[in-house]
């Protein structure tokens, strides 16, 4: 498994600038402990923390909030039909979308009987993750595990971060690209040399451009697949339009004209 490997390298596609990362740890909070250091009775200590523990809950169950959307599988890719469907009882295929309490989009899942998929449902990603800063917005691509996509495994970026002007315009933005390997062998050395070789001479000098950089994408990936997105914007490259006519292979018509009124 991935998630057992003893090392892993992030590299920045356009450079090959390998940093070594540690361990990141994360408070959450089924790791949060609560210690009471005062002279109570033990009852009333139970009480002051399980009233701390429900105030944690609260909390974190009203800062998210859970929609699902219908979709169908081709052979080529998935086509969602419907946004936010209220009765999921007996949908075998759902999207999954995961909204923070400012309302942007920080998650997307695709479902197959309530499991995220294992099999590719769109150009190889179907688990994404969102983190918003300031001035940018950092795309996470993930197997059906949760765990970063690599490029020797995947062929496909770990994420993306794109950098947003004053009016949400994409002006740049970075892939980069994670090799996990749980061995040091000259053998697995020289397997991944080759292949950061070949990306570098067959895949980065027909992509890469002063102008374009690693932003190889027109808008934000998955916000593809979200109905709310940034609190209802689309983040694009600016005087981008969209390309309606490809897209009734991916959404519904219900959806499409919807989405040729709002972008």
């Amino acid at each position: 498994m991935r998630g057992s490997c003893g090392v892993v390298r992030w590299i920045l596609v356009s450079q090959f600038r390998v940093l070594r990362t540690g361990t990141l740890f994360e408070i959450r909070n089924d790791n949060l402990q609560v210690t009471v250091m005062a002279n109570i009775n033990p009852m009333k200590q139970l009480i002051l923390t399980l009233i701390i523990i429900f105030g944690f809950s609260t909390c974190n169950a009203q800062d998210f909030k859970t929609l699902y959307h219908s979709y169908q599988p081709t052979e080529s890719m998935s086509r969602i039909e419907k946004w936010n469907i209220r009765d999921t009882t007996n949908k075998k295929f759902l999207i999954k979308e995961t909204v923070d309490n400012k309302n942007r989009v920080v998650s997307i899942q695709f479902l197959v009987n309530g499991k995220i998929k294992d099999a590719n449902p769109l150009y190889g990603i179907n688990n994404i993750s969102f983190e918003y800063g300031k001035d940018f917005i950092i795309e996470r691509y993930l197997n059906c595990d949760g765990e970063p996509m690599t490029l020797l495994q995947d062929e496909t970026p770990t994420s993306r971060k794109y950098f947003l002007d004053d009016n949400n315009n994409i002006i740049d933005c970075n892939a980069i690209y994670e090799i996990t390997f749980d061995e040091l062998s000259k053998e697995k050395l020289l397997e991944i040399e080759n292949s950061l070789r070949f990306w570098r001479e067959n895949v980065i000098s027909e992509t890469d451009s002063v102008d374009n950089k690693d932003c190889d994408l027109d808008y934000i990936y998955g916000y593809m697949f979200s109905e709310i997105k940034m609190d209802g914007v689309f983040p694009t490259k600016k005087d981008y339009k969209f390309d309606y006519d490809s897209f009734d292979m991916i959404y519904s018509k219900e959806i499409l004209d919807e989405m040729k009124n709002k972008y």
